[in-house]
């Protein structure tokens, strides 16, 4: 009775500066030798659909290939056990990772403003100390 995917027949909304996240990634991940055509090629299809400058998406390719590379740092930190001296890097890491994502969530909501979209994403942090 149902379909084997149930997936195939989900529609999702997600906001433009999602997607073009979305695609920024998938293609970070196709030049390091991940593989799904298909799915790039649709949400691509989608995206030219919005009207936004392709810019938007090397924007946000840029800001996640500097991500990609500081949680690469990150795991090779924490592979290992600590040193003494390795907890100021990885602070310093961390607090890249931090600024990456808030710069790449910043670009993402101003996409979504520029196309009249009135949701944004919120990343917020409250201390439970």
């Amino acid at each position: 009775m149902y379909p084997k995917n149930m997936m195939a027949m989900a529609k999702i909304q997600i906001t433009p500066g999602e997607l073009a996240d979305r695609i920024s990634i998938l293609e970070i991940k196709r030049e390091k030798s991940y593989h799904d055509k298909d799915e790039l090629y649709e949400l691509q299809r989608e995206w030219e659909s919005f009207g936004i400058g392709r810019s938007y998406i090397n924007d946000l390719k840029k800001i996640n290939l500097e991500s990609w590379d500081v949680v690469q740092r990150i795991y090779e930190l924490f592979d290992n056990e600590l040193k003494a001296d390795d907890y100021a890097k990885a602070a310093l890491v961390s607090e890249k990772a931090h600024k990456l994502n808030k710069q790449r969530v910043t670009l993402k909501n101003y996409i979504n403003k520029s196309l009249g979209v009135d949701r944004q994403e919120v990343k917020t942090w409250h201390s439970t100390i």
